[in-house]
């Protein structure tokens, strides 16, 4: 008669080898995963450089406007009208 070890071992051995194929699928999900997080937040961090110059320079030229706005008013009094466009119609 064949001992209950002998039956249940062979199970156990297989289980035992699916843990580690799992084991090692995961390992290489982790890595694959991290290395693509290490490359995405390089591109965010790119991103995120390039919107602060542009919020730098939109604000630089949001000041330069409200700065030159007050001293149009005294320009625009003494201005000649502006000239007509080539091949414009004056009114």
């Amino acid at each position: 008669m064949p001992e209950p070890i002998d039956a249940i071992m062979p199970v156990l051995q297989r289980i035992q080898a699916d843990i580690a194929d799992s084991k090692r699928d995961l390992g290489d999900k982790i890595d694959r995963l991290s290395a693509q997080a290490a490359e995405n937040t390089q591109k965010l961090d790119a991103v995120e450089q390039y919107i602060i110059y542009r919020l730098g320079l939109t604000s630089k030229n949001s000041v330069d406007v409200e700065t030159l706005h007050p001293r149009s008013r005294i320009w625009k009094p003494g201005l000649p009208p502006p000239k007509p466009a080539n091949g414009a119609c004056s009114p």
